[in-house]
């Protein structure tokens, strides 16, 4: 019984090893592809070149999609998904999950609405990362099962004592709604919602993605669920508990680093591949920084001891030959200890599959592949 169950644990480790690599071979490309699509959109365009480009843009973000919930089911099914709660402001949060779906609601001509209890606290202590991918897995099947009408986006108090809060999230639509027959079934796996013909409606996708946001609430220990009624539409809605955060004192040099666009910072990049490196280098002297680059852990040791004052900050890829980045970091760090620049982790794994904060593997922040120009100028805004 014990050989079975090591082997077991050693299956589950190998199906957890593989994942992880995929994960880093099928994004590292993207990086490229993402990258240089999103500089081209920056540049003069045609109506026709702006089309096609979009076009990339929205088919690459798609499959990155598809990606992101093959790996995230392998992770909840080995039982390695992890939360990592960090200091999240919900009226912020609300706001780019507007903004975020806003082009494709218009494109619909959908009014994409939200509202914010006035209760809310400022911040709260929650994985900013699994709750955005279960808000953005719920407005975007709003938005994708709705031709007319609107869609709604609200955060709720339902109890509130000095240190915790209990919050109702919903997301309503006036869409076509589930027959009675699916709503016991619209968490499962592959189960996608069928109209009042019976007609099955194929939409991109892996049908995943209400069976993950279902798992990542049970870790949150909270509940999910979902009213609807056929050709009027479906509200669905989750009830979580946080931590409260008071609201600290800087809140004016927050905002006003928020609205910063350009960077007069020198930075060392560090990775093994030379498209992510003309790709991300591109993005930062966009945002007005000077870049150096290195190919890997020991080149990046060598370029900074020779002058170390040069550098504001160090961007190293975890996954690398000769050496990696998390012990190039470590070197680092014991060798200028306090004096030395901020470090940010890139990594091609999304960076809650990591299993430990950036604090813990000897970075300031973590950076996920395929970079773009919001996650780029949201890392420098933290300096």
């Amino acid at each position: 019984m014990n050989e079975d169950k090591l082997r077991m644990e050693e299956i589950s480790k190998l199906k957890s090893d593989f994942f992880a690599s995929m994960s880093h071979e099928i994004r590292t490309p993207f990086n490229g592809i993402i990258g240089l699509v999103e500089l081209l959109t920056k540049t003069k365009l045609d109506e026709h070149q702006k089309d096609y480009l979009d076009t990339v843009k929205a088919s690459s973000n798609d499959l990155l999609n598809v990606i992101n919930d093959v790996l995230d089911l392998s992770k909840i099914e080995a039982e390695k998904l992890e939360l990592l709660p960090t200091k999240t402001s919900l009226p912020d949060f609300a706001k780019r999950m507007v903004v975020l779906f806003s082009e494709k609601a218009k494109n619909k001509n959908i009014t994409l609405n939200y509202s914010l209890d006035d209760k809310l606290p400022s911040y709260i202590q929650i994985d900013e990362h699994r709750l955005s991918q279960v808000v953005s897995n719920l407005i975007s099947n709003a938005i994708k099962f709705t031709d007319s009408g609107n869609v709604d986006f609200q955060i709720k108090v339902i109890n509130k004592q000095e240190n915790k809060v209990k919050l109702e999230f919903k997301v309503s639509d006036t869409g076509i709604g589930i027959p009675p027959e699916k709503l016991n079934i619209i968490f499962n796996k592959y189960d996608q919602i069928a109209n009042s013909s019976n007609y099955l409606i194929t939409q991109i996708g892996t049908g995943l993605g209400l069976s993950i946001s279902k798992k990542i609430i049970e870790l949150m220990e909270g509940e999910i669920g979902v009213e609807s009624q056929e050709r009027k539409g479906s509200t669905f809605w989750f009830n979580i508990n946080a931590e409260i955060i008071k609201e600290p004192n800087n809140t004016n040099i927050e905002a006003n680093n928020k609205n910063k666009e350009k960077f007069d910072l020198n930075v060392l990049l560090v990775d093994d591949r030379d498209i992510n490196l003309k790709v991300s280098s591109l993005m930062l002297n966009k945002l007005g920084c000077t870049v150096e680059t290195a190919s890997n852990g020991e080149m990046a040791i060598e370029k900074y001891s020779n002058s170390p004052e040069e550098f504001d900050l160090i961007i190293m890829d975890i996954q690398m030959p000769v050496m990696d980045g998390i012990t190039a970091t470590k070197i680092l760090k014991e060798k200028f200890t306090n004096e030395i620049a901020p470090i940010f982790g890139l990594s091609a794994q999304i960076a809650k599959n990591l299993h430990k904060t950036p604090e813990e593997l000897g970075f300031d922040h973590y950076l996920t592949k395929p970079l773009n120009m919001d996650m780029l100028k949201e890392g420098l805004q933290r300096l």
